[in-house]
C-alpha cells in the first residue's frame, strides 16, 4: 500500500490498493464471488485442508458440483486424507446420489477405519436407500468408535423405527440423556 500523492504526514490520508492508480475511478460492475471462478490455485495450491474448507463452504451454498471438485482436489493432493474422500461422498449424497456416495465412504473407511464420521456417513446413505439393516451396522460401528456421536445414534434410531423396532430404538439412547458424559 502507498499514500496518495500530495498528502503530508500528520494529515488525514487515504491508502490506495496496489492495483489502483492515484485518481483512478473505482471499478464498476458486479463484485467478484470469492468462492466463484478464478484461480484459487494461486491462493492455496498444495494445501488439501484449504481445498476441503472451500468445498465445505460451497456445499453450504448448495453448489455441490463445485464443492465436489474442491474435495477431489484435496484428495488428489493427499490420497490418504480420509476426510477428503468422505467429503466427496457427502457432496454426492446431499443432492441424493447415495449409491455413488457409498463408494467414497468405503474409501474413507479403508484409509482410516477409526474415522467415525465415514462410518456414520455410509450408514446415513444406506438408510436413505432404505437398506436399514446395513445402515444400523454402520451406525453401530460409528458409535463404537465415538460413543458421543449423536448423529449416528439418531440415524440408528431412525433406521430401527423404519423396521418397526421401536423398543430397540428407545434403548439405543443412554438412560437419562447421559450421551455427553463418560
Amino acid at each position: 500500500f502507498r499514500l496518495r500523492p500530495g498528502l503530508r504526514p500528520g494529515r488525514p490520508f487515504r491508502v490506495l490498493r496496489p492495483d489502483r492508480q492515484a485518481g483512478a475511478p473505482a471499478a464498476k460492475g458486479p463484485r467478484r464471488d470469492p468462492l466463484g471462478p478464478g484461480p484459487p490455485e494461486l491462493l492455496f495450491p498444495l494445501d488439501p485442508d484449504l481445498w476441503n474448507v472451500k468445498g465445505l463452504a460451497l456445499s453450504e451454498l448448495k453448489r455441490y458440483d463445485e464443492a465436489i471438485k474442491c474435495f477431489e482436489k484435496a484428495a488428489s493432493l493427499d490420497p490418504e486424507n480420509a476426510e477428503a474422500w468422505n467429503n466427496i461422498g457427502a457432496g454426492l449424497a446431499k443432492p441424493g446420489r447415495y449409491e455413488e456416495a457409498v463408494m467414497y465412504f468405503d474409501l474413507a473407511i479403508e484409509i482410516d477405519p477409526g474415522y467415525s464420521e465415514a462410518w456414520y456417513s455410509k450408514g446415513e446413505a444406506l438408510r436413505r436407500l432404505e437398506r436399514y439393516e446395513e445402515a444400523i451396522a454402520y451406525f453401530e460401528k460409528a458409535i463404537e468408535i465415538d460413543p458421543h456421536h449423536s448423529k449416528a445414534r439418531s440415524g440408528k434410531d431412525l433406521a430401527l423405527r423404519s423396521l418397526d423396532r421401536d423398543d430397540e430404538a428407545e434403548a439405543s439412547f443412554p438412560e437419562g440423556g447421559d450421551l455427553l458424559m463418560d
